[in-house]
């Protein structure tokens, strides 16, 4: 199974899951106010401290359930607010591709980026980030990748391993047993520990920060790090590790 699609179903089922508990939460607190006394308002701080909890997830199944793409927040903007010009972020997405990814992956995207235009405007995608990591993802190029904070390590894994496996020829890594992996990718030796399962085979994982509650990161050679962090910040971001 692609791997993207397997973690399309497992993000669809705790959508599906957080919205029916949400819904139930909902009634009860409004049964046991119309016909119970209500002192405690228990229900009712549940509710609201479930709602924070899972606000993100309940935002998206909205959009999910209308067919429409909700419009990224102001707080998602690109970390670096005078954005390099385009032609040099252009540039930069190419030396990017030709160090992240397999020979067979750069003879398509550098002819992707060659003839890719600015989305900063766009108010469909905010950013041209955005936009790269919505076509890489959707063509299972296996090269920039994001996660939300509240997903699995397990999503995690599954991403790293097609990464490594079609850019750099590593057919398996040591990465930790399905038992230790079953945790929020919020704990925070998560990045530590596979990072460190990834250095045997001379390579790391690289954060683009975006200034927002999601992970955009890729995978690269340790050696090419200096070279790496300067491509980031020419297409207007800064570069993070974990």
């Amino acid at each position: 199974m692609n791997y993207h699609i397997h973690i399309d179903k497992l993000q669809t089922m705790k959508k599906k899951v957080y919205f029916t508990i949400l819904v139930a939460i909902i009634l009860i607190t409004i049964y046991q106010i119309i016909f119970l006394s209500f002192k405690s308002y228990v229900w009712g701080v549940g509710v609201l401290a479930f709602w924070i909890w899972v606000k993100n997830d309940i935002t998206e199944i909205i959009g999910w359930l209308t067919d429409k793409k909700i419009q990224k927040r102001t707080s998602e903007k690109q970390q670096i607010v005078d954005l390099p010009d385009f032609e040099i972020q252009r540039k930069s997405y190419i030396e990017l591709v030709k160090i992240c990814c397999s020979t067979e992956s750069q003879q398509k995207l550098t002819s992707f980026f060659e003839t890719l235009k600015d989305h900063k405007d766009d108010k469909y995608y905010g950013t041209t980030l955005e936009y790269v990591i919505d076509f890489l993802t959707k063509n299972n190029y296996c090269f920039i990748e994001k996660l939300d904070w509240k997903q699995a390590v397990e999503d995690l894994q599954l991403y790293l391993e097609a990464m490594v496996q079609k850019n750099y020829n590593v057919l398996k890594i040591d990465f930790p047993k399905t038992s230790e992996k079953n945790e929020s990718l919020f704990l925070e030796d998560v990045f530590e520990t596979y990072n460190k399962c990834l250095e045997k085979q001379g390579l790391q994982m690289g954060f683009i920060d975006t200034q927002s509650d999601e992970y955009v990161f890729f995978v690269h050679e340790i050696v090419h790090k200096q070279e790496i962090i300067n491509l980031i910040n020419s297409i207007g971001y800064n570069y993070q590790e974990k």
